[in-house]
């Protein structure tokens, strides 16, 4: 049997303003149904939060800062072996640092399922477009 999802479950440091840093269990996910998405669900003390991340800015993060606005990704500056991923809301932000080695390969299982330029989503925007939109004759 094929699957075209992945999940993995992991463990973010996140760092707070008080320089105290927090373990918090991340579940990753990938739809191959969403081949340009990543999902981050972050079970912090307080609940579950789930974030959309493209799966080209993890990518990219894992070479070179990588990302705008309220979510950026870069290797950590003391190591390669450290991914900082930095979410940004209008509430403030948070700094998690991941392992570089576990994101890389959750990464890679993204790849081998959908590899890049693949991500052709088989004409499921144009279906939806077509049911949501009268035809006009």
């Amino acid at each position: 049997m094929t699957t075209n999802t992945i999940h993995q479950s992991t463990v973010f440091d996140l760092h707070g303003a008080d320089d105290v840093s927090r373990c918090v269990r991340v579940d990753l996910g990938y739809d191959a149904l969403d081949p340009y998405a990543v999902s981050l669900v972050f079970h912090p003390v307080s609940g579950p939060v789930r974030w959309l991340v493209a799966r080209d800015v993890l990518i990219g993060g894992l070479l070179e800062p990588c990302g705008e606005g309220d979510l950026t990704v870069r290797p950590s500056a003391d190591t390669l072996l450290r991914l900082e991923i930095r979410l940004t809301t209008p509430g403030g932000s948070a700094l998690f640092v991941a392992s570089a080695l576990e994101i890389a390969a959750f990464v890679d299982r993204t790849l081998a399922l959908v590899p890049p330029g693949e991500e052709d989503m088989g004409g499921a925007v144009e279906e939806a477009l077509a049911q949501l939109l009268p035809v006009i004759d």
